[in-house]
């Protein structure tokens, strides 16, 4: 009940159809309070702090001069009777005083915990230029630091913008959906840094091609079905030979005859890219990238000896390595992944593993297969390493590493008569 001048009132109160009365009698001499202020206005405190509050009643002659005072939430800021607010956890609140019937506009009390400190920023620290490329069904893992180093909670979230195209985990594992571009979020307390991702086809490594006299059967996956591709190049009697003679990622043919050598550098065999010779008309011809410059060139073998050259050129050899016996089965790879490839003895089902074109024992020995299989190298999964393929009748079974085991998997391709080749005919 507020007093608001000299003078008898009464007041009901009424709930379920009862009431009750009371009868109030205001003094002449009664002066009520017209405002109630507080001051400061506002107050910032550290958790566990303490401030006082002052309230000033108007008019000074104001009959009920009684202060009381509320927060609207005490358990972040508490008030006593005496207007001393206590800070007891980090928030807001407001609090008033009351006198008279009158309140005094709300102080702002805002409560800090100095023992929290705030993200200030978020930055992508991997990949430093905020671009990431992956494959579809690839994976890499972004990362972001958090500032300052001393930051309280250094949670960092991650979102993905298109989720269909690169989707994201909390640990920032980013793998590629779909091709396309996305955008991968990094997010700390309010702060947000971006990552740019780009999503590009799997690469495909290495498939089968079949030769049935001059027409040549390309098959671009490791899988049963018909040719992707079919053209005619050349006489039956070429031997026709593969790899990717200009660095394009890309394996064509090249057609020997005799010791001259025709090089096409597309699958349509339409244009003759050049033609030179090298070695004798019955020298065994192998390929290989034997300097890693990413362009494949000729080797001649002559027993154990292995007659390299460097260039799709007329010349003598760039140098002679002694590997094996004149007896072996020799194989051509990258079998390390660094770029350049290597020979491979074949006696039986043992294969003799060497990684540098020198003269020396192999490196490593492993069994696959039986002594009666046809052997097959090329880079199946697409990871940079050359492996083998063992091909009975036209079933082929693929093995992913270079050590004793099962097939990691197996397909079926053209006839058992067939001539295969192997080649990345897509350059993916």
């Amino acid at each position: 009940v507020k007093a608001v001048k000299a003078g008898m009132a009464t007041i009901t109160a009424t709930a379920g159809g009862k009431s009750a009365t009371v009868k109030v009698t205001v003094a002449s001499n009664y002066v009520a309070v017209s405002s109630v202020s507080v001051s400061p206005s506002r107050l910032e405190l550290q958790r566990g702090g303490s401030g006082q509050l002052a309230a000033t009643v108007a008019p000074s002659n104001a009959t009920d001069r009684a202060v009381s005072w509320r927060s609207s939430n005490p358990a972040v800021a508490s008030v006593d009777a005496n207007g001393r607010v206590t800070a007891l956890k980090a928030g807001v609140a407001s609090v008033t005083a009351t006198a008279g019937g009158v309140v005094s506009p709300a102080v702002a009390v805002t409560v800090k915990d100095s023992s929290v400190v705030p993200v200030t920023g978020v930055k992508v620290t991997d990949p430093v230029s905020g671009k990431l490329e992956v494959t579809v069904g690839s994976s890499k893992t972004v990362k972001a630091s958090v500032s300052p180093a001393n930051a309280t909670d250094r949670t960092v979230s991650w979102s993905s913008s298109a989720a269909s195209v690169a989707k994201v985990d909390a640990n920032g594992k980013v793998t590629g959906v779909k091709e396309g571009t996305a955008i991968i979020v990094a997010f700390s307390q309010g702060h947000a840094a971006l990552v740019e991702v780009t999503v590009k086809a799997a690469p495909r490594g290495d498939t089968l091609g079949i030769r049935r006299g001059a027409e040549y059967h390309f098959r671009y996956s490791l899988s049963t079905g018909p040719a992707d591709k079919t053209v005619r190049m050349g006489m039956s009697n070429d031997v026709a030979l593969v790899g990717d003679w200009d660095g394009d990622g890309k394996d064509t043919l090249m057609l020997r005859r005799g010791n001259m050598n025709y090089v096409y550098n597309d699958l349509d065999g339409k244009t003759l890219a050049r033609s030179f010779q090298y070695g004798a008309a019955g020298d065994v011809v192998l390929v290989g990238d034997w300097d890693g410059d990413g362009k494949d060139t000729l080797a001649i073998r002559r027993g154990n000896a292995f007659h390299i050259r460097n260039s799709l050129t007329t010349g003598p050899a760039d140098r002679v390595v002694n590997y094996g016996l004149a007896t072996d089965q020799i194989l051509v790879g990258d079998w390390d992944g660094d770029g350049k490839d290597t020979l491979m003895v074949r006696r039986g089902n043992e294969n003799h593993v060497r990684n540098s074109l020198t003269t020396g024992k192999a490196d490593r020995i492993f069994n696959y297969g039986l002594a009666s299989d046809r052997i097959l190298v090329g880079d199946w999964d697409a990871d940079g390493k050359d492996t083998l393929m063992v091909r009975r009748g036209n079933e082929n079974h693929v093995r992913n590493s270079l050590t004793t085991g099962k097939a990691d998997r197996i397909f079926n391709y053209g006839l058992a008569t067939d001539t295969v080749l192997v080649g990345n005919w897509t350059g993916r």
